[in-house]
């Protein structure tokens, strides 16, 4: 996917050289800020994350003397709705009861020999308690609440309009205008600011999620990243930080995604993928979160098989936490791999974070004859419920009117299991194409297990449909649940993009956005999660305001 953002010339981060492979050394947590000024910091698990227990264990850095936290639970951020407080000796604790299902906030005070100190407390984090509590107590992902009110945001691309328009959720869902537009830079020529959107996580530690626009077009073409950094009223309409290419012979910001807490330092990280130009031959380039907004240069680069066209990380995804060790792992696509035959390659998280650990390659299971396998990877939540975050990766056998293939990969104890668990078959589907992230995951029946949406937007001559799998203690179910038309005559290329919304409305049912790209300007479609599963009826279509040039819906940002 392909996306850009609006350029803030005080924190432009100059292109400079960076070590090839055999430079690189490990990496760990950047030094902290101290942006609180407590003598305690948040931790784990980050800001706007999922977690697998109704009783998480919530992590902390002791600071100044002090031995441990008083912990405050509530359903607000501004705690007018508490749930419970408890006080922990040391670095970790959890509450003694279950959580209710839902978005939670938390903050805590430092204590010493058993009494609560008067210095300043943390800043307030918010994760999203699911329906049942697995084995394995861990988080993954990101909702972008990007103004933290507890409710899921949605934002939208247009790069038509050179624009991202970002809806608020709320108490009704989604309302019908974008609460903040965001204007990239004027460029001659299409600059592609819109063509994707990311939900970054929470970058900075404040508590609010943040949101990333990488722009290929961008400085003449050698691409960059803006970061926009959330915050109560939402994010300012000119970037806070911008990520730049760290050596002119990259395409720069082909791609991008939240890669969740990979050394865990208590940040969100971020992962941009590139190319050298003209033998697209890939790399991605890790960017670690940091109290500042400054990021001279990657923290990390992580390559695949070394081969011109492996086209690798032209596709990113957070993975979650796939093994249960507390770090967050990051999949990267390369179509190209093996001929055009594709793979992923899951690397795992750390500390100190190493970018040389030979990561887990994943293929296609024998029998199963696909093309282009890579070209979307995306974090799949847990779709069996075992506390372990699993993995999808999508291809096409690359002929017109064929079988589209999403393989689901399951995490667990020792790190992902390279064989794929389900296999999800779109027979008929049309040569899929990689103009818009077209699997996600979320839960939409509430049950505690992470179902998948997949979008087949060539399917019915191009008019497009989107599909349901449920989740289950067996795993995921490879046959759909529901699979859904677009509801006006006359849409096109329904199901691209689609995304796992959050919870835009607050009812504790993740929703679901639906792109359809046609020649009218595009339409997002917002259907909620029920106990029946996604509604057929959708709530809300949401339609450009920039007109039927804008390609508005190109690219959606809202879980991962």
């Amino acid at each position: 996917m392909k996306g850009t953002l609006f350029l803030l010339a005080p924190v432009l981060l100059v292109a400079g050289g960076c070590g090839g492979r055999t430079s690189l050394e490990p990496i760990g947590p950047p030094p902290d800020a101290g942006a609180s000024g407590s003598a305690l910091r948040l931790v784990a698990p980050l800001s706007t994350a999922t977690v697998t227990s109704r009783r998480p264990t919530l992590h902390w850095q002791l600071a100044g003397g002090a031995d441990g936290a008083h912990v405050e639970l509530c359903r607000d951020r501004a705690c007018a709705m508490p749930l419970a407080t408890f006080d922990a000796d040391g670095a970790s604790g959890a509450p003694a009861a279950d959580l209710p299902p839902g978005v939670v906030f938390w903050h805590a005070s430092p204590r010493l020999a058993g009494t609560t100190m008067s210095a300043v407390g943390t800043p307030t984090w918010q994760f999203t308690v699911g329906a049942r509590s697995a084995p394995v107590d861990t988080s993954w992902g990101s909702t972008l609440d990007i103004n933290g009110d507890g409710f899921a945001d949605l934002a939208v691309g247009a790069p038509g309009a050179n624009r991202v328009y970002i809806y608020f959720g709320g108490p009704a869902g989604l309302g019908p205008d974008p609460a903040v537009t965001l204007t990239g830079p004027a460029f001659v020529g299409r600059s592609g600011f819109g063509d994707a959107v990311v939900s970054a996580g929470d970058l900075n530690g404040d508590g609010f999620a943040d949101l990333a626009v990488p722009d290929l077009g961008a400085r003449n073409g050698s691409g960059a990243v803006f970061i926009y950094f959330g915050g109560a009223s939402g994010p300012a309409t000119v970037p806070d930080a911008t990520l730049v290419s760290p050596d002119s012979v990259i395409y720069f910001a082909e791609s991008a995604a939240g890669a969740g807490d990979v050394d865990g330092d208590g940040y969100a990280d971020l992962v941009v993928g590139g190319s050298v130009s003209s033998i697209y031959h890939g790399r991605a380039f890790l960017f670690l979160g940091r109290a500042s907004a400054f990021w001279p240069t990657p923290d990390a680069v992580l390559v695949g098989p070394d081969a011109a066209n492996d086209h690798f990380g032209l596709s990113l995804g957070g993975a979650g936490d796939v093994n249960g060790d507390g770090f967050a792992d990051v999949v990267v696509g390369s179509e190209g791999a093996h001929g055009t035959s594709g793979a992923a390659y899951l690397f795992q998280g750390g500390s100190p974070f190493d970018p040389l650990a030979p990561p887990a390659e994943l293929v296609a299971p024998s029998g199963i004859s696909t093309e282009l396998l890579g070209a979307d990877v995306a974090g799949a939540g847990d779709v069996n419920g075992d506390g372990y975050a699993d993995v999808l990766v999508r291809g096409s056998d690359g002929a017109p009117g064929a079988d589209n293939v999403v393989l689901v990969y399951l995490g667990g104890p020792t790190g992902l299991v390279t064989t794929a668990a389900t296999t999800l078959e779109q027979a008929g589907g049309g040569h899929y194409e990689r103009s818009g992230s077209t699997t996600a995951a979320a839960d939409v029946n509430r049950d505690g297990y992470g179902d998948v949406v997949v979008g087949d937007p060539l399917r019915n001559g191009m008019t497009g449909v989107y599909s349901v799998y449920l989740g289950s203690p067996a795993g995921l179910l490879s046959a759909p649940a529901a699979t859904l038309a677009p509801p006006t005559a006359g849409e096109g290329r329904f199901g691209e993009p689609v995304a796992g919304a959050g919870d835009v409305d607050g009812d504790a049912y993740a929703d679901i956005a639906i792109g359809a790209t046609d020649t009218k300007g595009g339409t997002v479609y917002v259907y909620l999660g029920s106990g029946a599963g996604a509604a057929a009826v959708p709530p809300v279509a949401l339609t450009a305001p920039d007109g039927p040039s804008s390609g508005f819906g190109a690219s959606l940002a809202t879980t991962y």
